[in-house]
């Protein structure tokens, strides 16, 4: 099960990463048209067919390894088909998808050549990560080759008015997942074309996510496993320690332009409502999402203060009455967490990690403060339910082959304010690991491996 508790490692970890989100608010109206019109077509099957059949891959480089190792290491690319169907929605830098296959040279025990895309997390720019704790162990254990994709906004996709993992744009982590679920289901038809199966998406982290949500669209059966993922993105960037990472002020001020507000509120419901069409789940009220954004634009709740986004506490406070599924659960305390950061300051100042106390004063003197930016973080929770809850998405061909890990204490995704996958997918299983999200992401890998190759197995 997960717990309430945050674990110091992510508070801390979150504490000395410094780099802001959305520095340059949510995006332009036209943008969010374009992302009207392409979430229209996504839920439509036979354009996201056509759309997906729209282009070919191509392999640039293949580079073989030592016979120690036996695989092969292909580098590709393909131009995106947002790029052609909904052109100028993404940065001239993201039009081409880059990717890199780890392909064994031998076959797995069953004569099949099993295949696992990996999308990547927060921060994940290139290949080396994923390729040596992932890829290259999978063949070693199992056989089991992978496919690398670099994300659009990242690595080589990377604008270059972006600074590293800083999306400039709320719009252009709406535009990457968009992105993402139609590239991923290009690789898999190519892996078909090749042979290759059986066949999964996974990732960690936000990669999680998107495999989740591309894994939707896949009209076959396909493993998922979304490692230390949840449901939606909502409280990731409002309740997890990356709350503190988004540029709040920016986001509060150019939404107190009532026309820009209403005409992106307007977008918004549309958008709204393609996803209730695609799926109207048994057991969910989704109409509370739609009253959701009128309750929250016109009486702001009272969200958790700014220490409690501080120290990455879940609190009780929802945005909807309705939404009873979220577990009300206890907070952290205060004095212990402080005490612990401290403890963990000094202990660190040591290892040459900046010398930053005056990070803990300012902590203890805004304590106190007042939340500000309610309208912001509204209408954020809004706009990620909408586009990235599961809710909105049709469940995958067979549930059964989808696995859920998450982290028992994680502080980047808060699960206890998210619905669990179970009620989202009947017939999927969830399994935890015990520790926070960035202990996991960097020690629990072997847990992850083993997953894939288990759910592999099933087919």
């Amino acid at each position: 099960m997960v717990s309430n508790h945050f674990s110091r490692a992510d508070v801390f970890y979150r504490r000395i990463i410094r780099n802001t989100f959305f520095a340059k608010g949510w995006g332009s109206l036209e943008t969010y048209r374009g992302l009207q019109r392409l979430k229209r077509d996504l839920f439509n099957a036979e354009k996201f067919k056509e759309i997906v059949l729209s282009e070919s891959v191509r392999i640039d480089k293949v580079k073989e390894s030592s016979k120690q190792d036996s695989f092969s290491i292909l580098d590709g690319h393909f131009v995106s088909p947002l790029a052609k169907y909904y052109p100028g929605l993404l940065p001239k830098e993201s039009e081409i998808a880059y990717f890199q296959a780890v392909i064994p040279k031998k076959h797995g025990s069953n004569g099949k050549q099993a295949m696992c895309i990996q999308l990547a997390g927060t921060g994940d720019h290139h290949f080396w990560r994923r390729r040596n704790l992932v890829a290259k162990p999978l063949i070693k254990e199992n056989s089991i080759g992978s496919i690398l994709l670099v994300n659009p906004f990242y690595g080589s996709r990377r604008p270059k008015t972006q600074t590293r993992s800083s999306l400039n744009h709320v719009v252009d982590l709406l535009l990457m997942g968009c992105a993402l679920i139609i590239e991923t289901s290009v690789l898999l038809n190519w892996c078909e074309d090749q042979g290759f199966g059986p066949l999964a998406v996974t990732g960690v982290s936000m990669g999680g996510h998107m495999a989740s949500l591309a894994g939707t669209f896949v009209p076959k059966p396909v493993a998922i496993i979304p490692c230390l993922a949840c449901t939606t993105a909502s409280p990731v960037y409002t309740k997890g320690v990356l709350s503190n990472a988004i540029a709040w002020p920016v986001l509060e001020k150019q939404l107190e332009d009532t026309a820009f507000l209403e005409e992106l509120e307007h977008i918004c419901r549309m958008i709204e409502s393609d996803g209730l069409n695609a799926r109207n789940p048994a057991g969910l009220n989704l109409s509370a999402f739609s009253q959701e954004l009128t309750n929250v634009m016109n009486n702001p709740v009272n969200l958790t203060s700014k220490s409690e986004l501080d120290f990455g506490m879940l609190h009780a406070s929802t945005v909807s009455s309705d939404r009873t599924m979220y577990n009300n659960c206890e907070s952290v305390s205060f004095e212990m967490l402080a005490k612990s950061f401290k403890t963990q300051l000094e202990n660190n100042i040591k290892n040459k990690i900046p010398k930053d106390i005056s990070i803990l004063s300012s902590i203890l003197r805004n304590s106190k403060e007042p939340m500000k930016y309610e309208k912001a973080m509204n209408f954020i929770t809004y706009l990620l339910d909408i586009t990235t809850h599961l809710a909105y998405y049709k469940k995958p061909v067979d549930p059964s082959l989808a696995v859920f890990v998450q982290a028992q204490f994680d502080g980047y995704i808060p699960n206890m304010d998210c619905p669990s996958p179970l009620e989202m997918w009947p017939g999927c299983q969830v399994q935890y690991v015990d520790s926070g999200h960035i202990f996991a992401a960097l020690y629990k890998q072997d847990v992850f491996r083993k997953i894939i190759a288990e759910t592999l197995d099933k087919f």
